[in-house]
């Protein structure tokens, strides 16, 4: 009360009306923002606490704020939300439509062809009648540069402030705040591993450079073969741009080889300046195609000159953030402050039940894993009348459920790409449905009659297979525990959205009875407070449960 007393109400203090009070914790959470006197603030907010509201009027009360998050969803959200405090969006070039292109410049068989600002002519040296005013993409930089509040995506901040842009930069400072907030920030680490790891395709260095591959595991001749032909890519670029500014090649074709061209070069330009300990393997890209993948084994050694940027006052905020996740970012333990808020959700309604059964492994025999398979339909047997999410971490578990399951018939699954669509798919079913997946732990939440009860088939330790996730694991024994510990939370979280929302969940491999006895402590702990075992599969907790409701805000 006192801690409320001492914050006048949100729409006060200039958020939006809708916003009349606080919740439990939030004006407590907004004064430690602004009185912390570390650079660093960890604040560890369960799904119903309002995060962003809480972060927000951090925002509001302080220096000016660049808020990043993982997805442009989340992005759009917030901007739904709190535009009218002043909040703008910015995003990647390819979001925005470029006036100069579809004025006509880009034609196909003598039709306009609509562009978006990375396909300009612009950026290969081509004045444009709109770049300074006019242009969506650039108006939209110069306007999140002078907002005090700003809202854009972690894929974004890295690239426009580590790329090679300079004078863009200097344009349009984004880094240069006083507070940085970071949302989602338990995926930070692969935010930062994703922006940082390079992949160059054979058909790039065979087809576009004419040139071959070195046959080395040495890491230090990969550098100097990617800075040689890195120059070669500059030296095509500087013809191609100057052919385009004369108006030979200002066409569609012409401008996508100058960014194919100049990615290339940035790309083998990062080979070269690759610093510390970083692994490389032949890999498949999203289209199938052949590459060579290059990734450092520990992106946190990248963080600032990446993600801090130097700015005095850092924010990050997850609900399954932990200790463990700011190690990982290279932060030390002396240069935060790690604050864990308790979940407003009643225990009765996010319960995370052990049924013992069999310890899942990659080399089950037959037998158990038709024990394992006959758990699983002990738990949906009773539970006809509802929809459910089985989470199997890999396509082969999901693979024996449905050969070997009595209730295949109501499963929907997906193959890789497919997933959006099976999603939609199961939101649109009807009761009894089944939702079979090893990749709908993150990015999806099934509120209300969309999920009542989880089954994780196994502890999600990550593909040992992968040479960076080995090398990790390799200096760093809990590593892949960490993972784990960070998937289980999150599938657990799909299905409890609210306070008067509820779902059961059940993890069926026996190797959680030690998992969670040796590694509790990278688990929050209003997670490990919903954990019990049960030796018997439970009764069905029933549809119409009388929960008591609050008020609740919007957020």
């Amino acid at each position: 009360m006192t801690t409320i007393a001492l914050l006048p109400a949100p729409a006060d203090i200039g958020l939006p009306e809708k916003f009349d009070q606080w919740r439990k914790g939030q004006a407590e959470a907004v004064l430690r923002v602004m009185d912390t006197d570390k650079r660093f603030i960890v604040l560890g907010m369960p799904t119903g606490f309002g995060k962003s509201l809480a972060y927000m009027a951090a925002g509001v009360l302080g220096d000016p704020t660049v808020f990043l998050t993982s997805t442009k969803g989340l992005q759009s959200q917030l901007v739904e939300d709190f535009s009218e405090s002043g909040l703008v969006d910015i995003r990647g070039m390819g979001n925005y439509p470029c006036r100069e292109a579809n004025d006509g410049i880009f034609t196909v068989r003598d039709k306009p062809v609509l562009a978006s600002c990375d396909e300009g002519p612009c950026l290969a040296g081509w004045k444009c009648p709109y770049a300074e005013d006019g242009c969506h993409y650039f108006d939209s930089r110069r306007l999140a540069a002078t907002s005090p509040l700003t809202v854009t995506n972690y894929s974004y901040w890295m690239s426009i402030n580590g790329g090679e842009r300079k004078d863009d930069r200097a344009a349009f400072p984004l880094g240069q705040r006083g507070r940085l907030v970071l949302d989602e920030a338990h995926a930070a680490v692969d935010e930062l591993g994703g922006y940082l790891a390079i992949e160059v395709g054979y058909w790039e260095i065979e087809g576009v450079l004419g040139r071959g591959w070195p046959s080395t595991s040495v890491m230090e001749e990969w550098r100097t073969w990617a800075g040689t032909l890195a120059q070669e890519c500059v030296r095509k670029v500087e013809q191609l741009s100057s052919e385009i500014r004369m108006g030979v090649a200002n066409n569609r074709k012409g401008l996508s080889r100058f960014r194919e061209l100049k990615d290339l070069g940035r790309r083998l330009f990062a080979i070269a300046g690759m610093k510390g300990e970083w692994v490389n393997e032949e890999s498949r890209d999203r289209r199938g195609r052949r590459v060579v993948r290059f990734d450092p084994v520990w992106p946190g050694s990248y963080s600032e000159t990446a993600l801090f940027l130097n700015i005095p006052k850092v924010v990050l905020t997850s609900a399954t953030i932990r200790p463990k996740t700011l190690d990982l970012l290279g932060v030390k333990p002396n240069e935060y402050e790690f604050i864990e808020y308790p979940s407003s959700f009643p225990v009765s309604n996010r319960t995370v039940v052990w049924v013992p059964t069999v310890r899942v492994r990659y080399d089950m025999d037959p037998g158990h894993t038709r024990q394992w398979v006959a758990k699983i339909d002990a738990i949906i047997r009773n539970r006809l009348d509802r929809k459910g999410v089985i989470h199997t971490v890999s396509y082969s578990r999901r693979d024996y459920i449905f050969k070997y399951s009595e209730f295949a018939n109501r499963m929907l699954s997906h193959d890789a790409g497919g997933l959006q669509d099976c999603v939609r798919r199961f939101r649109e079913s009807g009761p009894g449905t089944l939702l079979v997946s090893p990749s709908a732990g993150t990015g999806f939440d099934f509120p209300g009659d969309d999920c009542r009860y989880q089954i994780i088939g196994k502890v999600p330790f990550p593909d040992s297979r992968s040479k960076v996730l080995q090398a990790r694991q390799e200096r760093d024994k809990d590593f892949f525990a960490y993972v784990a510990a960070q998937s289980i939370v999150q599938m657990a979280g799909r299905g409890v959205r609210s306070v008067d929302d509820w779902c059961e969940t059940f993890i069926i491999d026996d190797n959680w009875q030690w998992f969670i006895n040796k590694y509790k402590g990278f688990m929050p702990r209003w997670f490990t407070a919903a954990c019990r075992k049960s030796t018997m599969v439970p009764e069905p907790a029933k549809l119409a449960r009388a929960i008591p409701l609050t008020r609740r805000q919007s957020l």
